[in-house]
């Protein structure tokens, strides 16, 4: 009888102890909390690792570089705006000088005064008036000493144009000041003493009896 009791009571404490060893054993598994502290260690600086000195200095290379870009936008805008405004005043100055020298082919009697609106027929005009033959431009093809005489000879024709109309031929010297051949060639188109023919050889002039 007094084995019964103490299994029973042995079997008893090992149900109510169970609990107890089961939770014991799961604190011995938990692992032990770490500290809220941050620990920071420091790491060998490696080649993908950039360091501070050479990050300052792309920072400043780039702005750099920005502001090199900016300057050279700057410089081409200010060229690209001297580019247009020349232009523009070349198209003005020759429109003029085109105007300028059809008037003058007109009251000379010249049959093509359409001439002096196209570059090169324009000088073929200006020979023709300055009574030169139009010819000698094809030495303008040789290099150096060629040009230099088709220079002379558009001189001479201009200087004869200048007679022409009534003005010293002295005057023609001034188709090489920038300015001022826009005035001789106003008052050759315009202002002119007077009016004398010329001879081509597209229109002969009719002899008058």
């Amino acid at each position: 009888m007094k084995n019964k009791r103490v299994l029973f009571f042995t079997l008893l404490l090992t149900v109510l102890l169970l609990p107890v060893g089961y939770t014991y054993a799961q604190e011995d598994n938990i692992p032990p909390e770490e500290d809220e502290t941050l620990m920071y260690e420091s790491a060998p600086l490696t080649d993908e690792m950039i360091p501070y000195e050479e990050l300052e200095n792309d920072i400043v290379y780039d702005l750099d570089t920005v502001q090199d870009e900016a300057v050279v936008d700057g410089v081409l805008a200010a060229m690209m705006g001297y580019i247009a405004v020349v232009s523009l005043f070349g198209l003005a100055g020759y429109i003029f000088m085109s105007l300028a020298l059809q008037k003058i082919g007109q009251e000379m009697k010249y049959e093509n005064s359409w001439f002096a609106w196209v570059p090169i027929l324009q000088n073929v005009m200006m020979f023709e008036l300055g009574e030169q033959n139009p010819w000698l431009l094809l030495l303008f093809l040789i290099p150096g000493i060629g040009q230099i005489v088709v220079l002379i000879f558009t001189l001479l024709a201009l200087m004869n144009i200048t007679e022409k109309r009534g003005y010293d031929k002295v005057l023609a010297i001034l188709i090489f000041v920038p300015f001022a051949m826009y005035v001789l060639f106003y008052l050759l188109a315009w202002k002119p003493k007077e009016v004398v023919a010329t001879t081509t050889p597209t229109q002969p002039i009719p002899e008058t009896k």
